[in-house]
């Protein structure tokens, strides 16, 4: 579950960021679910806490970022109009 975490943060952060906003909420989604990951494997007490740690904090960022870019986003289409 921790290498899910990590692999679900990097894969949010990676469509956050080069979608253009587009499929941020992917990514937000990616980022919850990893966040998820990351907290059941820590609790698992497994030999990968620092994979899992570094999931948890991938996917917190790509989480924050994904809602970040999305009121971005909307707040420019509110604009245009």
């Amino acid at each position: 579950m921790a290498i899910t975490s990590l692999v679900l943060g990097i894969v949010g952060i990676m469509l956050t960021l080069f979608s253009a906003g587009s499929l941020g909420i992917v990514g937000m989604i990616c980022g919850i679910a990893g966040v998820v990951f990351g907290v059941l494997s820590r609790a698992k007490k497994s030999r990968r806490i620092k994979i899992a740690y570094a999931g948890i904090i991938l996917s917190l960022i790509s989480t924050g970022l994904g809602i970040i870019l999305f009121k971005a986003c909307t707040a420019m289409a509110m604009r245009m109009q």
